[in-house]
């Protein structure tokens, strides 16, 4: 088998791969979305982008409090 001949089949491979892999997740997500805990967390995460959008220093100010606890919580840790 020459190279050239591997490279195709591998290449076929992958967009098969590919492919089925694209089908698969379409087809999971759409079974997911029709989920009440998919539409719970959308509309969570879109009451957070409505309160980001009104209040962003607010929202930047609370990112970067939460930030600065997560990294003394984790220094404490590797301390």
């Amino acid at each position: 088998m020459s190279d050239k001949t591997f490279k195709n089949t591998a290449e076929e491979a992958t967009e098969t791969a590919h492919t089925t892999l694209s089908d698969r997740f379409a087809e999971y997500y759409e079974k997911l979305a029709e989920t009440s805990q998919f539409q719970n967390v959308k509309e969570a995460a879109d009451s957070v982008l409505k309160y980001i959008e009104r209040h962003p220093v607010q929202s930047a100010l609370i990112a970067l409090g939460v930030g600065f606890l997560l990294g003394l919580l984790v220094n404490r840790r590797n301390d």
